[in-house]
């Protein structure tokens, strides 16, 4: 009786688990992030189809896990310039999570978002907006209160921008200016615009083919002084995929 009685215990507690999972508010927004580049030969441009899901705890989760969370998967931006080199736009930026591939299009279509009631409201909102072009901006302000004043600082929104020397070997990343490109590329190319757009697109896989080391990248660094400048390297392969085990 009392094995059976803990294998009922158990089944309930396996199917309230389950129920409680459905009855969390979820929403999901596919959006193309391009990046146009000028160049003497014409414009060049890349785009990665990126994934944003939000969910909404209930209230009756403790206090830590209440409220919204959100995450993102897919790839960096990778534009092929002249001369055989590749600028890739990293799925973060500067400012860690308050710049990365999560906020892109809530930074590009900000004005439009200003009445939304919280993150799944936006998420719902900009599928509405799906075949508008919105461009991210350079920059964006940022408030916070410094003894007792109101203060505006402008911090950057766009992402980590970075190439490889030689493209066979990780330890060849550099950081790249986004508004000097022609110091990494050459005289006359140059950053012309990175767009927002939701889409239905497919995610964008594949990146892993064309930087073969990534997918055992940790490997291949283990014992090394890897240490390029300007480029977190904590979760290297996490700022070029989320796909990639």
């Amino acid at each position: 009786m009392r094995r059976r009685e803990l294998l009922g215990s158990m089944l309930a507690l396996a199917a309230a688990t389950t129920l409680s999972g459905c009855w969390r508010p979820t929403e999901e927004l596919r959006y193309r992030l391009t990046v146009e580049v000028e160049t003497p030969q014409g414009l060049r441009t890349g785009s990665s189809v990126i994934e944003v899901r939000g969910v909404k705890n209930p209230d009756w989760v403790t206090p830590e896990g209440r409220g919204t969370r959100g995450s993102y998967r897919g790839e960096a931006v990778a534009v092929d310039l002249p001369g055989g080199r590749t600028l890739f736009a990293l799925l973060k930026g500067d400012e860690g999570s308050q710049s990365d591939a999560l906020n892109y299009p809530w930074l590009a279509f900000r004005d439009r978002l200003k009445n939304s009631s919280d993150f799944l409201d936006e998420l719902r909102r900009l599928r509405q907006l799906q075949g508008e072009v919105a461009e991210l901006p350079a920059t964006r302000i940022v408030d916070h209160y410094e003894n007792g004043d109101l203060i505006h600082t402008e911090t950057p929104s766009y992402p980590l921008f970075v190439t490889f020397r030689d493209i066979r070997d990780p330890r060849s990343v550099e950081r790249v200016d986004p508004n000097a490109l022609d110091k990494n590329f050459g005289s006359g190319i140059r950053l012309r615009r990175i767009t927002v757009q939701a889409t239905d697109d497919k995610l964008t896989t594949g990146i892993g083919k064309r930087l073969k080391w990534l997918p055992n990248v940790y490997k291949i660094l283990h014992g090394q002084d890897f240490k390029p400048d300007g480029i977190p390297v904590g979760d290297f392969k996490g700022l070029f995929s989320t796909e990639l085990k």
